[in-house]
């Protein structure tokens, strides 16, 4: 269930992505706008994309865990770039999953990820980890990053940038990374805060989503 930023990403980074191709939590909903298959049809459209999920729906063609290594062989090939978009977060133990995006590259193959910082907290189907830059370089050790091709987003429908994001935490200042709807918004939910009227404030906060593409050692 891709966001624009997302989207924007890969479409950022199209000449890196070679097939065969691998979508981790490829499910499309109906509230999605667009999917990840239909948008890289545009760039493959007779080459290998093939989708994996826990659940099944739309643009999924097998139902496998990522976690599972056995599984994922079962796929009985090696792929040229990996998609894992805010997938990381919900697993149980990122390690074991990053490991066995390793072993179904191919060499040299690269790894494009995207993961928040800050967001709220979600419950489909849980919710384990945020992770910073340093993080993401941890658990993908065995993964080469040009930090020239890491990307920041406030939210998921805003645009995708190179600079770092920094939160100015003055209400009345407008961040270089905003727009007027999302200042809007830090005013608003600071209001509905301090006053205590709204229970679920989290819902206001500004996202900090980051974009990396990681290249196989």
């Amino acid at each position: 269930m891709p966001t624009n930023s997302q989207i924007q990403f890969i479409q950022l980074n199209i000449n890196l992505i070679k097939s065969p191709i691998l979508i981790v939590g490829s499910k499309n909903y109906s509230y999605d706008q667009i999917s990840f298959k239909s948008f890289l049809k545009n760039y493959f459209e007779d080459e290998e994309i093939v989708g994996i999920d826990l659940l099944e729906g739309e643009d999924v063609d097998f139902i496998i865990d990522i976690s599972n290594i056995e599984s994922l062989k079962s796929l009985n090939r090696l792929f040229n770039t990996v998609i894992i978009m805010e997938v990381l977060r919900y697993v149980i133990n990122p390690f074991i999953v990053t490991d066995n995006i390793y072993q179904i590259l191919n060499s040299s193959g690269i790894v494009i990820i995207s993961e928040c910082l800050v967001i709220r907290e979600s419950q489909m189907p849980t919710d384990n980890f945020r992770f910073t830059q340093k993080g993401i370089f941890n658990v993908f050790s065995k993964f080469k990053f040009d930090k020239n091709k890491i990307n920041h987003s406030l939210a998921r429908y805003t645009d995708i940038s190179n600079k770092e994001i920094s939160y100015n935490l003055e209400i009345y200042k407008k961040s270089q990374f905003e727009n007027i709807f999302m200042y809007f918004l830090k005013r608003l939910f600071f209001k509905i805060y301090i006053n205590g009227k709204y229970n679920k404030q989290d819902r206001l906060i500004a996202e900090n989503r980051t974009y990396y593409i990681g290249e196989k050692l």
